[in-house]
């Protein structure tokens, strides 16, 4: 039944109760009565829906036939006016909200500053303030493209800045300029990421303190950044401006230098994961059906707006809400829509060796979650275990990977303890 041709008159939802309900069809039909949305769950009973004009031109037919009908639902503008005219209060306060809502459209009410770095939020709050964006400002006279030139322009340690008006909401994006050689301007050591077995080292600056085959641990340092100056050779250590090639001398403390440790270590690292699924097994799943509640909210007062209850015995909700502040601090406007959708049980049943096939595709997922991407996987061991009607599939997965990370060592640091050990340039 479309909007444009019934709502704007207005129809009903009718059940019609009797023993002749072909009859009562076929002379509505010979009489060019429309009656849409027709069902009969039991053989005494139909529902259907009809205009409010029409219903008038039923009633004839209804006392010849010795029939029962009842309005179950009234729908469309008449009755929709009706009400409103009803609570004429309630009328007031719409037409009021939905001018106040359209009022404050217009104008900005959040600066949202998540996406930029914490240590320059101040600087670029303060460049929007300096080009007159604060909470409050129409939207309409602000120009995105110039304010992204602008925070690019006063603040040198930008790379990149994106500004982007959604609503009543300015979003500010950010990234901060970086360089390799700005990373590299204090010392530090390369140590252990993670756990493992080295299988390759190349120095590029520094004193390695470990050997291919052994193991070490998280935190361990591979390639130290505190090194005897004679390492460097007796020009340095007699002479403290002496900074040669690239093992650049950052620092000096007694017969100690200090610089940038740097590496290629890989090692050996093993990765485990595990994941059951069971032969047979219920779950609720959507059957497509929803239907939608909504409350209009302003301070602690609320107004449910049609429906309050959800309609289906099995269902979930999400909840979706939105806010519009009012000006001169008089508060905010909330929309509260609540989407209920049904909900029904379902046994899933499926064969073992299926069973065993998702549960290692699963297993598998959670290892290739915890591996980097330059990871190379040498080895993977894979077993199954059954009971209680679930398949267990444990994986253990051997890999070569990178495992240097860079870690800040101040000046006057002592060297790693186990430095001897090792002979330099070995």
């Amino acid at each position: 039944m479309g909007f444009f041709r019934y709502g704007l008159q207005g129809y009903v939802v009718i059940r019609v109760k009797g023993a002749r309900l072909e009859t009562f069809v076929n002379m509505a039909n010979r009489e060019g009565i429309v009656l849409s949305n027709v069902s009969r769950p039991v053989p005494d009973r139909l529902y259907c829906s009809v205009s409010v004009k029409d219903f008038r031109r039923l009633r004839p037919i209804i006392k010849s036939l010795r029939l029962a009908v009842e309005i179950r639902r009234r729908r469309g503008l008449p009755f929709l006016a009706r009400r409103l005219f009803q609570h004429q209060a309630l009328m007031v306060g719409i037409v009021a909200v939905g001018l106040l809502l359209y009022l404050a459209s217009g104008f900005i009410w959040f600066i949202n500053l998540d996406n930029v770095p914490p240590e320059v939020r101040v600087q670029v709050k303060a460049v929007l303030g300096q080009a007159g964006i604060t909470t409050g400002v129409r939207s309409r006279g602000i120009e995105v493209r110039e304010l992204e030139r602008l925070l690019l322009t006063e603040l040198e340690s930008l790379s990149w800045a994106a500004v982007e008006i959604r609503g009543t909401a300015l979003f500010v994006e950010a990234v901060l300029r970086t360089s390799f050689e700005e990373k590299r301007d204090q010392p530090c050591h390369l140590v252990a990421a993670k756990s493992g077995v080295v299988d390759s080292l190349i120095t590029f600056a520094g004193l390695p303190v470990v050997r291919k085959g052994q193991t070490v641990q998280a935190g361990d340092v591979l390639i130290s950044g505190v090194v005897p100056l004679d390492y460097f050779g007796p020009e340095v250590y007699n002479n403290e401006n002496v900074a040669p090639g690239p093992d650049s001398l950052l620092g000096r403390a007694g017969r100690w230098g200090y610089l940038f440790a740097d590496g290629l270590v890989q090692a050996l690292t093993w990765y485990d994961a595990a994941a059951e699924v069971r032969y047979a097994s219920q779950q609720r799943e959507r059957t497509g059906r929803q239907t939608c509640a909504y409350y209009l909210g302003l301070g602690e007062r609320t107004l449910a707006l049609g429906r309050k209850v959800s309609p289906y015995v099995e269902f979930e909700t999400e909840e979706q809400t939105w806010y519009w502040p009012l000006p001169w601090r008089l508060g905010e406007i909330r929309l509260v829509r609540l989407v209920y959708r049904e909900l029904q049980t379902v046994q899933i049943k499926i064969e073992p060796e299926e069973a065993k096939l998702e549960a290692l595709r699963l297993a598998r997922a959670k290892i290739r979650a915890q591996l980097p991407p330059e990871a190379t996987i040498l080895d993977e061991q894979i077993r199954f275990l059954t009971e209680d009607g679930r398949v267990r599939a444990e994986v253990l997965v051997s890999a070569r990977e990178d495992i240097g990370l860079h870690r800040r060592v101040a000046v006057g640091e002592p060297p790693p303890a186990n430095w001897e050990g090792f002979v330099i340039n070995d």
